[in-house]
């Protein structure tokens, strides 16, 4: 039955509390704010820096189109002169640094450089570093005219690092006769080659970052430590106002002897940038040095020198520019199929206009959003894709993907039963609703983070219709949550990519690379978790998983098992040499697609072996009225009692049913031939694994238990504050599983548990659906061992080996051999399950398993000896298959 939000209980579970604290929160903010208003407001403008070679001058304030009126500003700049001051005729060299920055990222190049003779000029260029108060625009035109007042008259070398080259290149076309030489520094170059390629995408990216470096800390009381919106934007300025469209042109005209020196390593400015500088400057020469966008920090010295080589030969005017192109980053070689695959798909990416590759990114974003992540990683990494395309192309996707999600949600929510993925299906109306009047903006934010519930809190939003205030504050912390999961994931993959993919590449090959795409998918999944509390404990619950090995996937705690096995088949004559065992069970002893029916009707008839009534397929309604009919002729079989599939593994598709309505939603899901059968209190569980001995013990009994494992059933206690969710999360062990657990309870999950309230959290006695499993040899008793070995003698048509899973009253009476009923016998393959006790070490649980499946080859070849014959491997492969074709329903149980 679904339960709705109760709003009284809501409140009395400290809404006004909490809402107290965030008036009171909401004031001390204010506040706040206006403080740091106020003490910013006193502050000095900019506070200028001063050391030895600091300067300053009168400029005017300058457009694109020429000077704006008759009011100076200052610029600050550094000098380098020559040794002792002495005079030189030199031409003065100028320094322009990018954007941003300011005079002193040239403190290492300037020396070197005026150590030639020269007078070296660095300015802080007008809006950059101590000229932060000239007015005017700061585009790149504008500050190239600036720059030519300020040089005055005679000739010079301008140098233009990165958006600098921009200032240069105005320069050199404003005014060829004053240039002795021009050089590109790492330099910008056409609007082709700039990010994206498109002019207003970039100024789509420039208003992002308006937003984000101006507005955004105007919200954050920082009394100054971040700086004044003008000191924060003047670099966003730059960018915005500066149009690279005409800088095409302006190459091809200028003739003054250029240098282009460019890293080859520059994620930046990528050395095509350069490449394309070259082909279209018909006076200029190329220099590629291994090294990336900051050469003036970590190349000043080499770049120094190539400088002066370049100044040297232009001092003098009319001689002839260099045109060579110089290659020093140790180009790489297209060795391979691979890497000139690679080659192709850059040029590909390149020749893509910006709005089809996000349009690409976000359709296959639908597909899988951590590949995605991963791949678009390495488009821009590797492939030359523009970083903010990129991540544009991700939010879309994500966007598109939770929009769709809540169109699904909404449609079934008034009875459009369109197809929507099981995960999505498996959404709570009613949860949603309690957790959306509880906070939608934290819900909207705080999901995103947990890959369970990213689908559901979409899809619930819709399924839900809570009304238009909390649906638009849940969008509102959804689209916060996206931005910072797409922005966080990629960047964690990016920096992951840089440090890993390329050295394994060439140290594995194609192997490694894939391994590594493997766990880059885990950084882009898990990385994000690490923003919020949920996530953490989510992914706290992931580590603690992989630590314990009771929680590892079965085909990871089996691979030790495999030489083993291979040991046993060779000793034994077979592989297949233990499906002798149990030849009263079908499908080698029972190794997969046993019939649970079958099997109990081989059991003795005793009061303590709970009948099955098998229910074969057909329609819903027709499976329901053949359970009344079973209950009709049976009475130890009524409500509440078990559905299960007549064929299955750890607990697949168990029910506990309390109504027809309940049996009829659980034929909805389940097709395959299913059981009914009494359900057993106990209130204790434990499984009992008996094996027979070759020849019989000498205590009359045929075989002996091998192991007993305790059942405890999870049971969480409220304590009137926090919902079913918190107390599982913040749980020690319960979170290890509380996908499982609230998945089950997903109804329940955002309710607040009254404090003492105990909810048992599963009834199924199976380990992955979520109970403890515990040694329980303190219960082997002679009276056990002969009750139990009674049964196994009665079991038609020979049993060797199995587990019986058996609800009891108690300790004392299950050591008599008493007060117990068995659910169902497992055949070969029910395992000693008390190899999970988490008290055990790995050790001692091999041991377990190990000795389980030597008694089993043991065994087999006993029986084969008596004219048995075990099942072919590829009628064991058929098996396993077949029973992967025909199983039905969810996998949870109760």
């Amino acid at each position: 039955m679904t339960a709705e939000p109760d709003s009284t209980r809501l409140r009395t579970h400290g809404s006004s509390r909490r809402g107290g604290a965030r008036r009171w929160l909401a004031v001390a903010y204010v506040l706040l704010l206006a403080a740091s208003a106020a003490w910013r407001w006193n502050l000095p403008d900019h506070e200028a820096s001063h050391d030895d070679t600091h300067a300053a001058a009168n400029i005017g304030r300058w457009g694109n189109n020429g000077r704006l009126g008759e009011a100076t500003a200052r610029l600050a700049y550094r000098e380098w002169r020559p040794a002792g001051n002495a005079p030189t005729t030199l031409p003065r060299v100028l320094l322009l640094h990018g954007s941003p920055g300011d005079g002193s990222n040239f403190a290492r190049v300037g020396p070197e450089i005026a150590r030639s003779g020269y007078h070296v000029l660095a300015p802080d260029l007008p809006g950059f570093g101590d000229s932060q108060g000239c007015a005017g625009s700061l585009s790149m035109l504008a500050q190239a005219r600036a720059m030519l007042e300020f040089m005055g008259e005679g000739r010079f070398h301008v140098v233009g690092w990165s958006n600098g080259g921009g200032v240069a290149l105005h320069m050199a076309d404003l005014a060829p006769d004053k240039i002795a030489s021009l050089t590109l520094l790492g330099s910008i170059g056409v609007q082709e080659d700039e990010g994206s390629g498109s002019y207003y995408f970039e100024h789509f990216k420039y208003s992002v970052a308006f937003a984000l470096v101006g507005g955004a800390p105007e919200l954050l009381p920082h009394f100054g430590l971040l700086g004044s919106f003008r000191e924060r934007t003047a670099w966003v300025r730059n960018f915005w106002e500066s149009d690279q469209r005409p800088l095409r042109e302006v190459m091809a005209q200028v003739e003054a002897p250029t240098l282009i020196l460019h890293g080859s390593r520059d994620f930046l400015v990528p050395a095509r940038t350069a490449e394309h500088s070259h082909a279209i400057m018909k006076s200029s020469r190329l220099v590629l040095l291994p090294a990336s966008h900051f050469m003036p920090f970590m190349q000043a010295e080499e770049s120094a020198r190539y400088l002066r080589e370049h100044f040297a030969r232009h001092d003098e005017p009319g001689v002839a520019a260099r045109t060579d192109r110089l290659d020093l980053s140790r180009p790489r070689v297209l060795k391979g199929r691979m890497d000139r695959w690679l080659e192709r798909t850059r040029e590909g990416v390149r020749a893509t206009p910006w709005w089809a590759q996000i349009a690409g990114i976000a359709v296959l974003m639908l597909l899988s959003l951590g590949w995605m992540v991963v791949v678009t990683g390495l488009l821009v990494v590797g492939l030359d894709m523009d970083w903010s395309v990129a991540l544009v192309g991700l939010f879309a996707g994500f966007a598109l993907q939770q929009a769709g999600l809540w169109a699904i949600g909404a449609l079934r929510s008034r009875g459009v039963m369109i197809p929507a993925r099981e995960k999505a299906l498996r959404t709570s109306r009613a949860d949603w609703l309690r957790r959306l009047q509880r906070g939608a903006l934290g819900e909207g934010f705080g999901s995103q983070f947990v890959s369970a519930m990213r689908v559901g809190g979409a899809f619930g939003l819709g399924l839900a219709r809570a009304g238009w205030w909390a649906s638009a504050r849940f969008v509102a912390g959804r689209c916060l949550g996206i931005g910072v999961w797409v922005l966080s994931s990629f960047l964690a993959v990016v920096l992951a990519e840089v440090l890993l993919v390329g050295g394994i590449r060439e140290r594995f090959g194609l192997p490694g690379v894939a391994y590594t795409l493997v766990k880059l998918i885990l950084v882009a999944e898990l990385a994000p978790m690490l923003i919020t509390r949920r996530g953490r404990q989510h992914l706290l619950a992931i580590l603690q998983r992989i630590i314990h090995y009771e929680y590892w996937p079965m085909w990871a705690f089996y691979i030790p098992l495999g030489p083993y096995l291979a040991y046993l088949a060779w000793k034994h004559g077979g592989f297949t040499t233990f499906t002798c065992c149990n030849p009263g069970i079908e499908n080698g002893g029972g190794v997969v697609g046993e019939s649970k029916s079958k099997i109990t009707d081989a059991l003795p008839r005793e009061p303590g072996v709970l009948a099955m009534r098998l229910i074969a397929p057909g329609e819903p309604q027709a499976r329901v009225r053949t359970l009344a009919e079973i209950m009709a002729r049976d009475r130890a079989i009524t409500f509440p009692l078990i559905l299960k599939p007549d064929v299955g593994q750890r607990g697949f598709a168990v029910r506990l049913v309390h109504s027809h309505d309940d049996a009829l939603r659980y034929f909805q899901e389940m097709a395959a031939p299913a059981v009914a059968q009494a359900y057993a209190a106990g209130p204790l569980e434990c499984g009992v694994c008996w094996v027979r001995r070759v020849p019989p013990g000498s205590d009359g009994n045929e075989g002996f238990i091998y192991s007993v494992t305790r059942k405890e059933f999870p049971l969480i206690v409220g304590d009137g504050a926090r919902t079913l969710e918190e107390l599982i999360l913040a749980h020690p062990r319960f979170k290890r599983q509380a996908g499982v657990f609230l998945e089950r309870f997903a109804e329940q999950a955002s309710r607040v548990l009254e404090a003492g309230e105990t909810l048992r959290l599963a009834q199924s006695g199976n380990h992955c659906q979520g109970t403890l499993f515990r040694d329980g040899a303190d219960l082997i008793t002679p009276d056990l061992s002969a009750t139990i070995d009674r049964l196994s003698r009665g079991f038609r048509g020979g049993l060797d080996v199995g587990r019986f899973d058996i609800r009891y009253e108690s300790d004392a009476a299950l050591r008599r051999g008493e007060g117990f009923q068995i659910v169902e016998l497992n055949g070969v393959t029910g395992e000693s399950t008390n190899l999970y006790d988490p008290s055990k070490s790995l050790r001692w649980a091999y041991r377990v398993l190990f000795g389980q499946w030597r008694l089993l080859f043991e065994l087999g070849a006993w029986r084969r000896s008596q004219g048995a014959r075990p099942m072919t491997p590829g009628g064991l492969w058929r098996a396993w298959r077949e029973h992967g074709r025909a199983r039905s329903g969810r996998a949870l149980a109760d």
